[in-house]
C-alpha cells in the first residue's frame, strides 16, 4: 500500500510555508515516497523547479494549486480548494485560475464559482476537510452538486484524514455517500518536520503583521502538519479505516501526468532590406558604425577591423545575427525619437559590434575590455544588453 501527498505548500506560498524545494524532494524521497504534489495558495511559482527536482530525484510529481472561492458574499462564507492537473490542458487551467486570482481587482478576496466554472477541465477537485463542509449536510449538498456539473466526471472529491475525529470523519463519508463522491486522503504538509511548527508560525505573523506571544514556549512546540514517513501515514489511515481513501491517492497520482517541455529561445527573424542575410546586413552596418567612431589613442584602424570580424565570426557561428540587429532596431528607435538611453553596462560594454551600433557609447578596444565575458562559444547563452530607458518613455519602446 502506497500513499501521496496532494497538498503540499512550500516557500512559494510567500509567508505560509518554509519549506523549499529541493529540502521537500530529498525528504519525501527518504521517507518512501514515489509521488509528491505541490499545491501552493494562489500561486504556481514553485511548478517548474520542482518538477525538474522531482524528476530528477526519481519521484512524480504532481502539479496543483490551493484557492479558496466565496460561496456566499453577504455572509464570507468560504471554502478551500485543491486543484490538481491532470494533464497539460490541466496546467493551463491551473495557470489561469492563478492569474485570474492574482490580478483580480480585490486580490485579498476569494474568487466566485461562476468566475472559475470554466477552468475546470482537466483537474481534479478536492475539498479537503474544514468548516465549512460540515455545515453543508444540513444545506442538502447543494454547493457541492454544483461543483459536481461544473468539472470532470469523478473528478470531484472530498478529503478526509485520521486526524478528524470519529464524528467529523462520519460526517465526511455520509456527505461522500449522499452526492456520489470518492473519499481521498488529504493531510495538509505545511512544514518539513515537527519542529518547524514555529518557524512556520514566524513566517505567518510576519505576514500578518502580527506579533508572536510567549516565543520561549511557543518555539518548543511540535506541529502535526508535517511531512511524515508514508509508513507512518499508511498505518495511521489503516487504524482508522480509511485504507480506500488511502489507496485513492495513488490513483490521482497515477493520474495525473504532465510532461513539461523546454525549448531553447526562438529569435524572430529581422527582416533586412533587399533580402540580404541577417550576418552581411549586421556587417555592412558595422563597418558603416565605426565610420562615424574615432580611432583611441595608441590603436590603429586595422586593430579595429581585426577584432569586428572575430566579433562578427562568433555572433554568425553562435546564431545572434539577428538578435543584434534587433537590439540595434530598438536603440536606433530610441536615438530617433529622443528617449535617452544609457551608454552601456555590464558586459555588453566589451563588444565592438555593440559600440559599432551605438547600442552602447564604449570603446572596448580604448579600455581593453574582452569580448569574451559578453559572448564566446565556450558558454553557449543568449546574449544579455541591458538597456536603461527611462520610466515615462518604456511605452514608446
Amino acid at each position: 500500500m502506497d500513499f501521496t501527498p496532494l497538498q503540499v505548500n512550500s516557500s512559494f506560498s510567500l509567508l505560509k510555508s518554509p519549506i523549499r524545494i529541493q529540502e521537500l524532494v530529498t525528504t519525501a524521497k527518504s521517507r518512501g515516497y514515489s509521488a509528491l504534489a505541490l499545491t501552493d495558495k494562489n500561486v504556481l511559482y514553485g511548478a517548474v523547479d520542482f518538477y525538474n527536482v522531482a524528476k530528477k530525484a526519481g519521484i512524480k510529481p504532481l502539479i496543483g494549486l490551493q484557492l479558496t472561492i466565496t460561496l456566499d458574499n453577504v455572509d464570507g462564507t468560504n471554502l478551500e480548494l485543491v486543484f490538481l492537473a491532470k494533464d497539460r490542458a490541466g496546467y493551463r487551467n491551473l495557470m489561469e485560475l492563478s492569474t485570474l486570482q492574482q490580478t483580480s481587482e480585490v486580490k485579498k478576496l476569494p474568487l466566485t464559482l461562476n468566475q472559475i466554472k470554466s477552468m475546470l477541465s482537466s483537474l481534479y477537485i478536492i475539498i479537503p476537510p474544514q468548516a465549512t463542509v460540515f455545515s453543508w449536510l444540513e444545506n442538502n449538498g447543494a454547493i457541492i452538486e454544483l461543483l459536481n456539473e461544473t468539472v470532470d466526471e469523478d473528478s470531484l472529491l472530498l478529503g478526509i484524514n485520521p486526524q478528524l475525529d470519529q464524528i467529523q470523519r462520519s460526517t465526511l463519508q455520509q456527505l461522500a455517500t449522499n452526492n456520489s463522491l470518492s473519499l481521498v486522503g488529504i493531510s495538509p504538509v505545511e512544514y518539513l518536520n515537527a519542529d518547524d511548527l514555529f518557524a512556520s508560525k514566524v513566517l505567518q505573523a510576519i505576514g500578518a503583521n502580527v506579533q508572536l506571544e510567549n516565543i520561549e514556549t511557543n518555539s518548543k512546540k511540535l506541529g502535526s502538519h508535517y511531512l511524515h514517513p508514508q509508513s507512518d501515514v499508511i498505518a495511521s489511515y489503516q487504524q482508522a479505516n480509511l485504507e480506500q481513501a488511502a489507496a485513492k491517492t495513488v490513483e490521482i497520482a497515477q493520474n495525473c501526468n504532465i510532461d513539461f517541455e523546454f525549448k531553447q529561445p526562438v529569435l524572430p527573424h529581422f527582416a533586412t532590406p533587399e533580402g540580404q542575410s541577417s550576418s552581411d546586413y549586421l556587417r555592412h552596418l558595422c563597418i558603416e558604425g565605426l565610420k562615424n567612431r574615432q580611432v583611441a589613442p595608441g590603436l590603429k584602424l586595422g586593430d579595429y577591423q581585426q577584432r569586428l570580424a572575430k566579433e562578427l565570426k562568433v555572433i554568425h557561428e553562435m546564431g545572434f545575427d539577428d538578435y543584434f540587429l534587433i537590439v540595434w532596431d530598438v536603440m536606433r528607435f530610441a536615438h530617433r525619437t529622443k528617449i535617452t538611453t544609457d551608454p552601456g553596462r555590464g558586459s555588453a560594454a566589451g563588444s565592438l559590434v555593440a559600440y559599432a551600433l551605438a547600442i552602447t557609447d564604449v570603446d572596448p578596444l580604448q579600455y581593453h575590455l574582452l569580448f569574451e565575458r559578453f559572448l564566446n562559444p565556450e558558454r553557449a547563452q543568449m546574449p544579455d544588453i541591458d538597456l536603461d530607458i527611462p520610466d515615462n518613455r518604456r511605452g514608446e519602446v
